[in-house]
């Protein structure tokens, strides 16, 4: 169909009637200051489907006013999922989307679900407020230390918790390092609270070896003194130096460092360890140690 818009002149109404009738969409006629592009957004079509639908328009910069143009019917806004579903009709039930608070989870954060579920310990350090995830419980002392985690509110009541790797921190005590994931607040984990710093593993193992065979000494100075063991009067295996402070409740903490030589034959203090409660069962026999 070529040059309606060169055709005589006929009534909006006659175009509309012979448009319908051959299965065109409807015929809008110019007006003053119209462009093409103008016509294509007022309609909700394209340029291009309306260039293709008016092919006799060489120039789209020469309409007329009162010029004829084909006007296609726009894209169908119908989704696929509207469509009917099978022979009773209607459309298939919306898809259920769950949105979760938490980030998807990691490996690491399903293992640490399953940890916790199987026994792992969660601590909090009232004077940093730092939350610690342990393996166990040994000398009524978190033990394992595998994880930190910060928790933080939801806007429904819930909390969430940032889970995070070791690492190295002050005074031996591990802090904040890769992010492992985000999760839930478990509903049936407790968070103990703990008076004494989260223990190191250094510290760990100082304990299991004053329940061995070490032994605590003190000298004249008041340094205290962590060796391997006593054999024929003599004190073997320098481990550790200690440093013993008072708590506001009236017990005692030890501030555990590396020995550092003086050069004389002394010893000093050197990269702390960490800091543990004082153990109760270990008794400080005094010694000549330097």
């Amino acid at each position: 169909m070529k040059n309606l818009s060169n055709t005589a002149t006929l009534g909006l109404a006659a175009w509309a009637v012979l448009f319908a009738s051959i299965g065109l969409s409807e015929p809008y006629k110019v007006a003053k200051g119209d462009t093409l592009s103008g016509i294509a957004a007022a309609h909700k079509v394209t340029l291009k489907q309306l260039k293709a639908a008016n092919s006799d328009i060489t120039d789209t910069n020469s309409l007329h006013v009162g010029q004829v143009i084909i006007i296609p019917e726009p894209p169908s806004s119908i989704s696929p999922s509207a469509s009917t579903s099978d022979d009773q009709g209607g459309s298939p039930p919306a898809p259920h989307t769950v949105v979760n608070k938490a980030a998807r989870e990691s490996s690491e954060i399903t293992a640490l679900r399953t940890g916790l579920d199987q026994g792992w310990m969660v601590s909090q350090d009232q004077d940093s407020g730092k939350i610690f995830v342990h393996t166990g419980l040994s000398h009524e002392k978190a033990t394992g230390l595998r994880y930190l985690v910060k928790e933080s509110g939801n806007q429904d009541g819930t909390t969430s918790w940032t889970v995070y790797r070791l690492a190295p921190g002050t005074g031996g005590i591990p802090t904040y390092g890769r992010i492992v994931g985000v999760m839930d607040k478990p509903q049936n984990t407790v968070v103990v609270a703990r008076k004494a710093p989260v223990e190191s593993a250094e510290i760990t193992a100082l304990r299991k070896g004053l329940d061995g065979s070490w032994v605590a000494t003190q000298n004249s100075s008041g340094k205290i003194f962590v060796h391997e063991s006593e054999s024929g009067g003599m004190l073997i295996g320098l481990r550790y130096l200690v440093k013993e402070s008072e708590n506001a409740d009236g017990t005692s903490s030890w501030t555990v460092y590396r020995p550092a030589e003086n050069g004389d034959g002394t010893h000093g203090y050197g990269r702390i360890v960490g800091k543990m409660d004082k153990p109760s069962s270990v008794s400080v026999s005094s010694c000549t140690c330097e």
